[in-house]
């Protein structure tokens, strides 16, 4: 995947690490500079990065507690190393298979959290090529853009709920399904950076659309 060079650090930075029915969406605003490196070959994820996703996954179903400690790796990976590669290998998990996708978003990163995470509009609105229907089936019952705009240095939120998806149908073969996904929100604050996460797990098998 090609990236475009950016000079200054834009308002939010995401990374998205795919899996079959697994998304694991990277959000993060600082102040440093970067560029992203277009032409350096993929490098395997490091091995302590990967056991946070792990740790991640399995967390969105057991809702086990999520400490700042666990997410160090892929907090420092955000921060330090996505940007030197155009790429990363992702390890298989639970039978899927990875991907990597860095890219830029020049807009304010509230802007994004408030609209995206705004009780009563469906994403769907945001992605419409991608998505067709997207509500949640069990919707938190906290406000997301205010714990944001509040979030103080050392804090960890998570969110939990149940969301339901309908893709856009293939402009092709007009094919499209149906399917549920867990859901996970974190929303910390570490040494001056504020980091969403948002994790997303399918869970069972897609129907056809309706």
């Amino acid at each position: 995947m090609k990236h475009t060079l950016f000079g200054q650090f834009p308002p939010l930075r995401f990374f998205s690490i795919v899996l079959l029915g697994l998304t694991v969406f990277l959000g993060h605003m600082g102040t440093s500079t970067f560029t992203y490196a277009e032409h350096q070959s993929s490098s395997k994820l490091p091995a302590d990065v990967s056991q946070s996703l792990a740790m991640l996954v399995d967390a969105v179903q057991t809702k086990q507690p999520v400490g700042v400690d666990e997410l160090s790796p892929l907090l420092h990976f955000v921060h330090n190393m996505a940007p030197t590669h155009a790429d990363w290998e992702i390890e298989n998990l639970h039978g899927a298979t990875g991907a990597y996708f860095g890219y830029e978003i020049s807009s304010p990163v509230e802007k994004i959290i408030a609209y995206l995470y705004q009780p009563g509009l469906p994403s769907s609105l945001f992605h419409p090529s991608v998505v067709r229907v997207g509500a949640w089936e069990e919707e938190p019952q906290t406000n997301i853009p205010l714990i944001w705009k509040n979030l103080q240095d050392g804090e960890i939120h998570a969110v939990y709920g149940m969301e339901r998806e309908e893709n856009t149908p293939d402009t092709n073969t007009g094919g499209y399904y149906s399917y549920n996904t867990d859901r996970l929100l974190l929303l910390l604050r570490q040494d001056g950076n504020s980091s969403l996460i948002s994790i997303s797990r399918q869970t069972d098998q897609s129907s056809v659309g309706r």
